[in-house]
């Protein structure tokens, strides 16, 4: 999924991960998050028991990662290794960059769900208290 470079595609049923890159391209970031949502979300999902909070607070904590991705597995995107790394953790937080916001949703055959973290302006570097908004809609 971009504004540039690939068509639309039709997705098959999974788990996918929206970065700044397109679809086909390896961004070790993106792979470290699918892996985590894949092992620890995903099997969440699976029980009507556990309730939408905790599978929310499952994904904000995923999402909140601020692991750097190791030097040699950068990628080189043009703005140089100090920012690459800056930009390489899921949930990016600086002075002059960061993440805005985290976004859930969840489709299932009759009822979309989605849900947004806002972390910035007054909430800016204030994860456990950002700004939660949700919608939920049968389809």
């Amino acid at each position: 999924m971009s504004n540039r470079g690939e068509a639309p595609q039709i997705l098959a049923q999974g788990v996918y991960v929206v970065s700044n890159g397109l679809m086909s391209e390896h961004w070790e970031k993106t792979a470290r998050l699918r892996t985590r949502f894949t092992q620890e979300l995903l099997p969440m999902m699976q029980f009507d028991t556990i309730s939408v909070q905790q599978k929310l607070d499952a994904t904000w904590d995923i999402l909140q990662d601020q692991r750097k991705v190791p030097r040699e597995l950068l990628p080189n995107t043009g703005v140089g290794e100090e920012m690459e790394e800056l930009l390489s953790s899921s949930f990016i937080q600086s002075p002059m960059y960061g993440t805005r916001c985290s976004n859930y949703l969840a489709l299932n055959h009759d009822c979309v769900f989605w849900a947004e973290k806002i972390q910035q302006g007054e909430f800016l570097g204030d994860v456990p208290l950002g700004h939660v908004s949700s919608q939920q809609f049968s389809i």
